[in-house]
């Protein structure tokens, strides 16, 4: 006997509607969650739609949408695939075929030689055209500027572009490799805000720049004002008509001169190598 078609058997009102219950789990992150977790409940989504049992369905897509903003680890290109494709089926039940298109489109972009095994979605069903109908070369991207040293990542790779017609699951990455957010963003969402440590780092080196160049610029006069007068003392020193009751306070003038023009020329450098790290 063939399956019957999904379809025709749960109306529209039995599943939320995506955006409603994806930005609902989002606000809900308690307990961090592994990529492998994700992966256990993508597939207990799918053996529920292949049997089916849509309560069951329901759930364990509402699960996997919890675990997003929760995951403390990049996902793999293949697990955002199948969160997309999941996301689809969830799509076409409640009747949005354009979203269940975009959504499937995304997974195809990453897996394009993928198609729906029949235990899961029948021949002939028209899921399979809903699969196919967007062209892979529909995606639509804009750049996106972030904090120095962060990078996105973007369904598991690392990109300086996010798609403007597709859902996405974005990952913010910062400078350390760790995972700072998680979001299935769809298409138009704000990205969330980026943490105020990656924004305030770059604030506080332009704040330091101009009290690090003028205080090496200065120390660097000062260094050469004392080596200066360290070799005129030093040459009133060697100067044989210099009496000799002058010579020893002479010498002890030019050492602490030397002194001084050093420590300032240490100064000099080092607030010259803060002065190039704020330029970073």
């Amino acid at each position: 006997m063939p399956l019957r078609s999904p379809l025709r058997v749960v109306p529209a009102v039995a599943l939320l509607p995506l955006g409603a219950w994806s930005s609902a789990a989002a606000a809900q992150c308690v307990d961090s969650a592994t990529t492998a977790a994700l992966v256990v409940v993508l597939e207990d989504a799918e053996a529920a739609y292949g049997r089916l049992e849509l309560e069951a369905f329901q759930s364990a897509t509402d699960e996997a949408a919890s675990m997003i903003p929760c995951l403390e680890a990049v996902v793999p290109r293949a697990t955002a695939a199948r969160y997309h494709r999941v996301q689809g089926l969830r799509a076409w039940l409640v009747r949005d075929e354009e979203r269940a298109q975009q959504t499937f489109l995304a997974a195809r972009l990453i897996e394009r030689a993928y198609r729906f095994p029949v235990e899961l979605v029948p021949e002939e069903h028209p899921t399979r055209q809903a699969y196919m109908a967007m062209a892979l070369d529909q995606v639509v991207t804009e750049p996106v500027a972030v904090p120095e040293g962060a990078s996105l990542v973007v369904d598991g790779r690392e990109t300086g572009e996010r798609p403007v017609n597709l859902p996405a699951l974005l990952q913010l990455v910062d400078g350390e490799g760790a995972l700072r957010w998680s979001v299935y963003a769809d298409p138009g969402t704000a990205l969330p805000p980026w943490p105020l440590d990656l924004v305030a780092e770059p604030q506080a080196r332009d704040r330091w720049r101009a009290p690090l160049i003028l205080g090496s610029v200065g120390a660097a006069v000062v260094s050469g004002t004392l080596v200066g007068l360290a070799g005129s003392a030093a040459q009133r020193y060697a100067d044989p008509a210099t009496p000799v009751d002058q010579l020893d306070g002479l010498r002890a003038r030019t050492n602490g001169l030397l002194v001084g023009a050093s420590v300032a020329g240490g100064v000099a450098a080092g607030a010259a190598v803060g002065a190039a790290w704020t330029f970073r």
